[in-house]
Formats: C-alpha cells, sequence, structure tokens
C-alpha cells in the first residue's frame, strides 16, 4: 500500500509565498460612441460659438401669375410678408472627472496604465454625453413620424420613413443621389439584419453580402449604424433618419482632457467640453419609432 505523504499545499502552508502577478494594460469597459450625432451639420468653420448659436432661416417664397402682357407696375405685383425665422441653440458644458489619491498612486505598481486608461474613459464619456443629447432631440420631431412602441423595424417601416424625408427634405434629398443618416437602437439591429432587402445578396444586387459581414452599410443610399444612444423615452426607440443640414453640433471646446492637476494629496483628471446640439429643420428628419427591445 502507498503511503500517504503529506505534502504543502495551497491555501494552508503555502499561503503567504504563492506569487501572484497583474496584466500590466487594463481591460476598458466598452462605451456607446458618438454615432447618433456623427453627420449633424456645423457652424460652417467658426471656431467658437459663444454662449448661443444662432442660425437664420429663409423660408421658401410664392410663385405668382402675372395675368396680363401689359406693362405692370410695383404696386400691382403682390410681395412676401413672411418674417425669417431663427433658431438659438444654447450651449452647454459638460465634463467628466476623477480624482486619484496620492498615497494610493505611490503603491500602485501600474500607475501609468492605471492613469492612461482612466484618461481614455474620461474623453469617451464627454463623447458619448454628447451623443446622448442628439438622440434626445429625436422624440421632439413633429413633422415626419413613423411606427409607434409596438412595432419592430421592418423593409416597409424604412421606406416610409424615406417617403416622408424626401416629402420633408424636397431638393435637399434625392433618392440615389443625396446620402442620408440612419442610426436604430442597438436592440433593433436584429430585426435591420432580418430586412432580406438590406442583407440578401440577390436582392441587394452587389458585393456587400451583409449575412457574410454582419454589415449593412449602404442600404437605401443610406449610411446605417446602431446606437444605444437612441432615446428610448415614451415606451418608443426613437430611431433617426435625417440629412446632413437637419441639425447642428458646434463647438467652443471640443472634448478635451485637461493637463493633471495636483490638489492636496490628489491628482485631478478632468475632461471637458462646450458645445452647442440642436434641431434646425424639423422636416428634413424622421422619428422612426420601434420597440425597445
Amino acid at each position: 500500500m502507498a503511503t500517504q505523504v503529506a505534502a504543502l499545499r495551497p491555501g494552508t502552508e503555502l499561503t503567504s509565498i504563492l506569487e501572484q502577478t497583474w496584466r500590466p494594460r487594463f481591460s476598458i469597459e466598452a462605451n456607446e460612441e458618438r454615432v447618433v450625432t456623427r453627420a449633424f451639420d456645423t457652424a460652417d468653420g467658426l471656431s467658437k460659438v459663444g454662449n448661443t448659436l444662432n442660425i437664420s432661416k429663409i423660408a421658401i417664397k410664392n410663385s405668382n401669375n402675372l395675368g396680363t402682357t401689359a406693362d405692370v407696375d410695383a404696386g400691382a405685383l403682390t410681395f412676401e410678408r413672411d418674417t425669417e425665422a431663427n433658431v438659438a441653440v444654447t450651449v452647454r458644458d459638460d465634463y467628466s472627472a476623477v480624482a486619484l489619491s496620492r498615497n494610493g498612486m505611490a503603491r500602485m505598481l501600474r500607475s501609468v496604465d492605471f492613469q492612461a486608461a482612466v484618461k481614455k474613459q474620461l474623453q469617451a464619456a464627454l463623447a458619448t454625453g454628447i451623443d446622448v443629447q442628439g438622440g434626445a432631440l429625436v422624440p421632439s420631431l413633429a413633422t415626419n413620424i413613423v411606427g409607434s412602441g409596438v412595432v419592430d423595424i421592418t423593409n416597409s417601416l424604412l421606406l416610409s420613413a424615406l417617403g416622408k424625408l424626401v416629402q420633408g427634405a424636397r431638393e435637399n434629398f434625392k433618392l440615389g443621389t443625396t446620402t442620408a443618416y440612419l442610426c436604430v437602437y442597438s436592440l433593433q439591429a436584429d430585426d435591420l439584419l432580418a430586412i432580406p432587402q438590406i442583407t440578401v445578396a440577390e436582392t441587394r444586387g452587389d458585393s456587400v453580402n451583409p449575412n457574410v459581414t454582419g454589415r449593412v452599410w449602404p442600404a437605401y443610399g443610406l449610411e446605417v449604424a446602431e446606437s444605444g444612444n437612441i432615446s428610448t423615452s415614451g415606451g418608443a426607440a426613437h430611431n433617426l433618419l435625417h440629412i446632413k443640414q437637419s441639425h447642428v453640433l458646434a463647438y467652443n471646446e471640443e472634448p478635451t482632457l485637461l493637463e493633471a492637476q495636483d490638489n492636496g494629496l490628489a491628482t485631478l483628471l478632468i475632461g471637458f467640453t462646450s458645445y452647442a446640439i440642436g434641431e434646425i429643420w424639423d422636416e428634413w428628419a424622421v422619428d422612426i419609432q420601434s420597440r425597445t427591445t
């Protein structure tokens, strides 16, 4: 019979001498990218927008029949008396911040890698915050609304939305020529991929083959993306279809990470951005409402 040997075991005799190691690189939790607002219009080269960004709008004019071949003086003409509109977009200031204790950093062997990871997350938080604000603008669209909170994204729903955009944007959106942008709620991406006209190569008539790649860009001349930053207010996901000029995003200061600041025995890491984001033309965008699941 074999003799049982009393071995040194983890958790008892070897507890104080078994080593541990830590991977230098930190694993960073995924953020929502800035997708909803990726194609919002700019402030035409302005480096700063101040406290409020004002955008002047000129309405369409009417064509009138002259009704005579005789000479006509100005008094016989009908002149427009419309009031030109102004869109005022108020600036918003956002920040993200973390305070790191000096005594904690002094004891940390991976302090440099840790701070680099934190800085990346601070900047990502600012980008996500901007996109969330853009998504929050969609439920306020009043002219073009299709779907509801009890339906999925379908081909017929997309075609209905495209029809609304064609009608509302007029000369600014031409099918097959102008690029429009569609952003759907991330939990509706599976329904988007289930549309044969988007994913089936034989139906699409091109070599993109989204069934293989998992990509649905382009579809119907749209640049398509998905995001969790889509608003889900009122029991519906408010997916956004629009052309570039429908909304604006402009900066006083783009998302920036400030230089690290010492405050007593703490190191302050702060990200900051100052921006204006808002709707310009309601009818140049469509609120495609769908399920939130």
